[in-house]
């Protein structure tokens, strides 16, 4: 018996299964390394930090539809 016949009865789930759960991994990381990179630029950027600081300090709320 092979590694991954092995490994899949081992398991017991369809080698689809876990090649989706694999890309579904990989998607969820591309997806992160892009917010995180959003997020270095935005700190980065003097315009887009002193407006926030101004939209935070005008003690309003702001609401996420």
């Amino acid at each position: 018996m092979s590694f991954v016949a092995h490994t899949q009865k081992e398991l017991k789930t369809s080698l689809s299964t876990i090649s989706q759960e694999a890309l579904e991994s990989s998607l969820e990381k591309k997806e992160l390394q892009k917010w995180e990179r959003g997020a270095l630029l935005a700190s980065q950027n003097e315009e887009y930090m002193q407006t926030t600081k101004e939209i935070g300090n005008l003690g309003t709320q702001l609401y996420d539809y």
